[in-house]
């Protein structure tokens, strides 16, 4: 071999050891973002078909993907062709073939590999049809969500027992529902007025057997002594404007200010711990009047602490509103109803179902976040770019700008889907596995 081909082999040499060192290493980052983005985009186009979906009023399907991989190898192959040594050679001796024995030199492969499991068993449905507890609301709120969003997206409806135009007192149901406008412009000015009053959840300790007992009314319950996490609404003055009179005047006289514990606390008698039935709406109306000022006969007596159940799915609070106590009794949506309010939102928008678009007027005190708005916004057609794609019968886009409200709406629903999803619901299934 001459001089010149073992310069050539030598090149050739150190350029595979660079690029086996630069494909061995050098792709890792590049890799898992592009698993990283396929993850996010496949589920946010999963959660934008379930509503379409729903604005049809067709079933609406779950999967999981419980497992995503990929694999990649990439070989230089490199061998120094055969060289013919001596005079008078022919003319095939002189043709040299490069690679291994005519192979290809650079051999690159990308796979992956994930397993979908259908979310289908009993107790993820269960989860799903459940309506919203309290303890969920609250987490929501405690990561920074939008009051009004949340509140929007969690209310089916607010049963009311107050006293009417007419001076009766009553009950009076407001559903959250734009495809009754009657209905809905009466909840609205009831959301508005607990937006403005700073209704807002609270988590509080209190005995762990609070709980139980009161869901096992009028009967004695072992007290362990130990403490547990408690929720239920409240009026956050710190949510309050303070140049809104009505406002203060309803906040001071709510009786129910956060921070303040529950006032029905259940007697311990020794080891048991004493509980009654919760009160119905109307006598936890009744027990609120009889803590009026008014009603004691005295003008300017300090509220007293007002009477709520200390379980975690206390719904009820009474507040005033506009000068005038209210009983309420929130009925939240389950995630599964989420679903079906944006997808009558998406029909509305294309023209498809009754009633107007739900707009997010930025309700709120300004220590809080903000949402301006249309709760949903969906492209039907080309549009781009989009931060979710559902092609079905159709082409419906999220636009990445301008849909600040439901790309938040996503974040929501990956949240509590995941929180209704347990390790058994998750069944053992095939691979899909994808060469490319």
């Amino acid at each position: 071999m001459n001089l010149k081909a073992c310069k050539v082999a030598l090149i050739l040499a150190a350029l595979s050891i660079a690029l086996n060192g630069c494909l061995a290493f050098g792709g890792v980052d590049r890799d898992t973002a592009v698993i990283d983005k396929s993850v996010g985009t496949a589920r946010n186009s999963a959660i934008l078909l379930n509503i379409v979906r729903a604005s049809r009023h067709e079933p609406l399907y779950f999967y999981a993907l419980s497992r995503v991989s990929g694999t990649a190898t990439e070989d230089f192959k490199l061998s120094l062709p055969p060289v013919t040594l001596g005079p008078h050679q022919t003319a095939a001796q002189k043709t040299f073939t490069f690679g291994l024995n005519g192979l290809n030199v650079l051999e690159s492969n990308k796979g992956g590999s994930f397993d979908v499991a259908l979310l289908e068993s009993q107790n993820f449905y269960a989860g799903m049809l459940e309506p919203l507890q309290l303890n969920e609301i609250d987490i929501l709120l405690k990561q920074g969500f939008p009051r009004e969003l949340v509140y929007r997206l969690a209310v089916q409806d607010v049963l009311v027992y107050a006293k009417g135009p007419d001076g009766r007192e009553g009950y009076r149901r407001l559903v959250n529902d734009p495809s009754n406008p009657q209905t809905y412009a009466a909840f609205n000015v009831f959301f508005q007025g607990a937006m403005s009053r700073g209704v807002v959840t609270e988590t509080y300790l209190a005995p762990d057997s609070d709980l139980a007992a009161n869901k096992t009314a009028a009967k004695t319950v072992p007290s362990t002594g130990k403490l547990a996490p408690h929720y239920r609404l409240c009026v956050d003055p710190a949510l309050i404007n303070l140049a809104d009179a009505e406002a203060q005047y309803d906040m001071a006289h709510s009786n129910n200010i956060c921070g303040e514990r529950p006032g029905q606390a259940p007697q311990t008698n020794g080891d048991s711990m004493a509980t009654a039935d919760l009160p119905g709406l109307k006598q936890t109306y009744e027990s609120c009047k009889a803590l009026e000022p008014s009603a004691k006969g005295t003008a300017g007596v300090a509220p007293a602490t007002l009477q709520t159940s200390t379980t975690e799915n206390s719904f009820r609070v009474c507040t005033h509103l506009n000068r005038q106590l209210v009983a309420v009794q929130l009925d939240t949506r389950s995630l599964f109803g989420i679903f079906n309010l944006l997808g009558a939102e998406l029909a509305r928008q294309t023209g498809e179902g009754p009633g107007a678009s739900i707009t997010l007027d930025g309700l709120g005190a300004p220590t809080e976040p903000h949402a301006h708005g249309n709760l949903l916004t969906v492209v039907k057609g080309d549009a781009s770019p989009c931060f979710a794609i559902a092609t079905y019968q159709g082409r419906y886009c999220v636009p990445t700008t301008g849909s600040e409200n439901l790309k938040t709406t996503f974040s929501i629903i990956n949240a509590l889907q995941a929180l209704k999803t347990s390790t058994g619901d998750l069944p053992v299934t095939q691979a899909v596995r994808i060469e490319q």
